[in-house]
């Protein structure tokens, strides 16, 4: 009665906990973030410190070493180099790989800060270091934008439109324009017309200035109010830089288009450009945020791109160049057509040489398992990746073979007469350490992966 009584509550508990790893499995599958690669954070910094007009010897002398020095002083630092160029320092700065991602961004704070404190022993052509350290952000979804009969500046400004409306969208981060080009006022003097009228052409450049600069006007307060003035005196169209008046030496007003010809045009040399399909474009680059799930945020952003094209004039098309939900889906899909190979093959080899139960229970053993391992990665914040998906399908060997040993083990205890339950604990009983070593033995082959 009692062996009856326990057997009963052994099946409840049983099927309890099969209940409740294959309902919170499936539902962890669900809700685990999906990317094509894992994170990871590149530990090491770079310190850009422009000093124009300088040798590299001079750069090197009254730069980059005192940078060195600063970024020395700095927590984990295991190793610095650097590279002094004409007019540039760059020095790197990289941490010990033990440093733990959670702690990397505070050193990267501490480093700024000192790098901050050494800036007023700089000499004083130096400009203000900069410190890189954002190296490690994977842009899943790259886009083309072209247009059709569009010009270059309507363009740039449907791209910053695109980039606005796009980071609304759950699950982005950040979003990158690239193949921009800057577009700049051209002031082309005639040395002969100015040379004439005795106006310097840098006198010109100072008027130029002035007239553009944004000056504090200051206000008028009233008992109940005080009110802004404003001095909009900038420049607001190319016709108000044409008639700029310029006071020349022998007391004549002269109008700048009298003297110079002035136009819109973009820098040169030109910035790197994007050309997709022989057509130019600005290439808008979209990354997920962490553990977000890359297929969806990928679906999310194909249906903002279409909604926003109906707002955008004929012509402007956004083509795909690279989708990362789409090499995600096909990876998951993989691993699942492999998992359920497995099931059909382990099943199929089992009903043959172990009969229909043993194979129905290893089976499931193996769909249990890696339901099992979809709750713990939810828990402990493990995304489904390439290398978490190559890791299970690795694991499937192991997770057969450790089953078959406890169900041949108990199969061979229930012929020889052992009760069923008796026969199951006796034989997991027996090749719990044996199986644990070598289950451990085929995991430190992997470590250094990790």
């Amino acid at each position: 009665m009692n062996i009856t009584k326990f057997t009963l509550q052994n099946k409840i508990t049983s099927f309890f906990i099969l209940f409740i790893i294959t309902v919170g499995g499936i539902g962890a599958y669900f809700k685990l973030g999906k990317l094509e690669d894992p994170e990871f954070t590149i530990k090491t910094a770079l310190i850009a410190t422009p000093y124009p007009g300088a040798s590299p010897y001079e750069v090197e002398q009254e730069v980059t070493r005192k940078i060195e020095e600063a970024a020395q002083s700095a927590d984990e630092v295991e190793k610095i180099r650097s590279k002094s160029r004409a007019g540039m320092s760059l020095v790197y700065v990289d941490m010990y790989e033990s440093v733990r991602a959670d702690d990397i961004q505070q050193l990267w704070d501490i480093l700024r800060r000192k790098i901050k404190a050494v800036q007023p022993d700089l000499p004083a052509g130096a400009m203000e270091p900069r410190v890189f350290d954002d190296y490690s952000d994977v842009f899943g979804i790259f886009l083309a934008l072209t247009g059709n009969g569009i010009e270059k500046r309507d363009l740039k400004r449907y791209a910053k439109y695109l980039k606005k409306e796009l980071l609304l969208v759950k699950n982005v981060e950040k979003i990158n324009l690239s193949g921009l080009q800057d577009e700049n006022i051209f002031i082309e003097i005639d040395p002969a017309k100015s040379a004439n009228l005795g106006i310097h052409p840098m006198k010109i450049l100072e008027a130029v200035k002035n007239q553009n600069n944004i000056i504090v006007s200051g206000s008028i307060e009233t008992e109940s109010k005080r009110i802004r003035i404003a001095h909009n005196d900038v420049f607001k169209s190319i016709d108000e830089i044409k008639n700029l008046i310029i006071q020349s030496p022998l007391g004549k007003q002269i109008k700048l288009k009298d003297i110079a010809q002035i136009k819109r045009d973009y820098a040169k040399p030109a910035k790197p450009f994007l050309r997709f399909n022989k057509k130019p474009a600005i290439g808008i680059a979209i990354s997920a945020k962490p553990d977000a799930n890359v297929v969806h945020m990928g679906d999310a952003v194909g249906k903002k791109i279409t909604k926003l094209l109906t707002t955008l004039p004929a012509g402007v098309e956004i083509e795909g160049i690279y989708y990362q939900s789409e090499f995600v889906k096909d990876g998951i899909k993989k691993f699942m057509t492999n998992l359920i190979q497995s099931v059909c093959i382990v099943a199929a080899v089992l009903f043959i040489t172990m009969g229909i139960r043993p194979g129905f229970i290893i089976a499931s053993n193996l769909i249990l398992t890696i339901l099992g391992t979809f709750i713990v990665m939810a828990v402990i914040g493990i995304n489904l990746q390439q290398i978490s998906i190559a890791g299970l399908i690795l694991v499937m060997g192991m997770i057969v073979d450790n089953a078959i040993v406890v169900a041949e083990g108990a199969q061979t205890e229930i012929q020889n007469g052992t009760d069923t339950v008796k026969a199951v604990s006796k034989s997991a009983y027996k090749t719990a350490l044996p199986l644990l070593g070598a289950t451990i033995i085929a995991s430190l082959a992997f470590m250094p992966i990790y």
